[in-house]
């Protein structure tokens, strides 16, 4: 857990002397990243695995169906998935009093041991989907719940399903700050505000009181000491899926074996025109050749028996008349 990680500021502010979330009541909360690979505070004697990036946005502008949730306004934070899911699921207990699965598993909204008859050495706790886009359950065999065990969860419950084991257990619209009970900002947002791991509030058009973890001491303005630390997790979550990318693959290299076939009878249509031209040229050649030879036979023939009207005479004809 990050609750060692962040300074508590429940109460006023020495400096201000207003509540220091107060600011959280126009925004709403959104999952936006979810990084299973990721470790906070890698350094750390107990490293925390898996984070999520979740984005406070304007509540009037927050739109879950777009890609970025807002485009202006809004700030990024990093948590840890446990730390999210337990949030969520605390705050969204009473919309989901209808599904027994929900409180019945919200014990395992951090890794925690499950237990079994046999006493085997489980523990079930949330992870990221495939897509990074929600958080699921999932088995794993050490206590960090870091890598994903190869024992089937019926194998180990008497064939019961793991619920949420494909996504699900965080919701994934927009989930106002503000509470109406309380008039104020919800628990679940100033817990999830105070113990983020890194906080990116660069894009926010307000300034605020706010703890600098690195200075330790309070300061005013944003809060931008986490932006460097988000954005390289936004570089290693892949862009498209795996079978996405494949299919992109499959379909280039299908283009470029069509282009190679289409290529290669072109070329090969383009010998054999040469071909039958090659021969066309040297038979006509031929035939003139053979023209070119019988007319010099033909002159060559006249010339020794009449000869030249201009050169010596036959021998059988010398000039001047008949030898006696």
């Amino acid at each position: 857990m990050l609750l060692s990680k962040a300074r508590r500021l429940d109460q006023e502010d020495d400096q201000g002397n207003e509540d220091v979330h107060e600011f959280l009541d126009n925004y709403s909360v959104i999952l936006h990243e979810c990084h299973s690979d990721i470790t906070l505070f890698p350094n750390e004697e107990y490293p925390i695995y898996g984070a999520v990036v979740f984005r406070m946005c304007p509540s009037n502008s927050c739109n879950p169906n777009s890609k970025q949730a807002c485009k202006s306004g809004y700030a990024d934070f990093a948590v840890d998935i446990g730390t999210y899911v337990t949030a969520m699921m605390t705050d969204q207990e009473d919309n989901m009093n209808w599904d027994d699965q929900y409180g019945d598993w919200a014990n395992y909204a951090e890794c925690s041991q499950y237990d079994q008859e046999n006493g085997g050495s489980y523990y079930v706790g949330p992870t990221c989907t495939s897509d990074g886009k929600n958080a699921r359950l999932a088995v794993f065999d050490e206590y960090t719940c870091q890598e994903e065990s190869s024992t089937s969860f019926s194998s180990i419950s008497n064939g019961w399903t793991l619920p949420y084991a494909n996504g699900g257990l965080v919701p994934t619209s927009c989930i106002s700050c503000y509470d109406e009970d309380q008039g104020g900002p919800s628990e679940m947002c100033t817990n999830l505000y105070d113990y983020a791991a890194y906080r990116c509030e660069s894009h926010w058009d307000i300034a605020h009181y706010y703890y600098n973890a690195i200075t330790e001491v309070n300061k005013y303005g944003q809060d931008t000491t986490g932006c460097g630390p988000i954005e390289r997790f936004n570089y290693t979550m892949p862009k498209i899926n795996v079978i996405g990318e494949l299919f992109f693959i499959f379909i280039m290299i299908g283009v470029a074996f069509a282009g190679y076939l289409y290529y290669r009878q072109w070329w090969d249509e383009k010998v054999q025109s040469l071909e039958r031209i090659n021969t066309e040229d040297l038979g006509s050649d031929k035939e003139d050749d053979d023209d070119d030879d019988d007319v010099d036979g033909e002159a060559y023939s006249n010339y020794h028996a009449h000869g030249d009207d201009d050169g010596p005479a036959s021998p059988s004809s010398p000039a001047g008349g008949t030898m006696t």
